[in-house]
C-alpha cells in the first residue's frame, strides 16, 4: 500500500517543464548498451498509461543509499526517472515526461525515501542548470538534479 502511494504521488506531482528552447533533448545514456545493472528492479512497476521499453533501463547513478534509473517509453518520446532504495528496492518513486524542446524533460516530487531528497529533475544532455544549481539544486549525475 505504502509504494502504491509513492507512486501516486510521484506520478500526480509530474510537471513537465519549459526552461530553455531551440534544440531538441536528448539522453544519451538512454543510447548505449544495457547491462545486467541497468535493469529496474522487478519490484517496480511501470506506469500504466505507457508501455515502458524494458530494454531502454539504464542505471545512471547510485547516490546517498538510492539508485537512479533513466527509461524511455516504446512509442513515445519521453523520458522517465526512477528512484530507488537499494536497501528496499520496494520503496521507490519514479515520474516521466517529454522530450521535446526543452532542458528540462521532468520534474517530480514525493514522499522521500530514506536519504533521499524529495524533489528530482531530469534534464536533457548539456543542459544549462546554472539557474537550478543556485535555487539549491544538486547535480548527482549530468541529467538528474535533486533537492529537498
Amino acid at each position: 500500500m505504502a509504494v502504491l502511494a509513492l507512486v501516486a504521488t510521484a506520478i500526480l506531482t509530474l510537471s513537465s517543464c519549459s526552461t530553455s528552447a531551440g534544440t531538441s533533448s536528448r539522453i544519451d545514456l538512454l543510447e548505449r548498451e544495457q547491462t545486467s545493472e541497468d535493469r529496474l528492479p522487478q519490484s517496480v512497476p511501470t506506469p500504466e498509461y505507457m508501455e515502458l521499453d524494458p530494454g531502454s533501463t539504464r542505471l545512471a547513478v547510485t547516490h546517498d543509499g538510492i539508485a537512479y534509473y533513466l527509461a524511455s517509453a516504446q512509442e513515445s518520446q519521453s523520458a522517465c526517472l526512477y528512484a530507488v532504495a537499494q536497501t528496499d528496492p520496494e520503496q521507490f518513486i519514479g515520474a516521466c515526461g517529454g522530450l521535446g524542446f526543452s532542458d528540462e524533460i521532468m520534474h517530480g516530487t514525493g514522499i522521500p525515501l530514506v536519504g533521499a531528497a524529495d524533489s528530482y529533475t531530469l534534464v536533457a544532455d548539456n543542459a544549462d542548470v546554472r539557474y537550478l544549481v543556485a535555487d539549491g539544486w544538486e547535480q548527482i549525475h549530468p541529467n538528474i538534479l535533486i533537492k529537498g
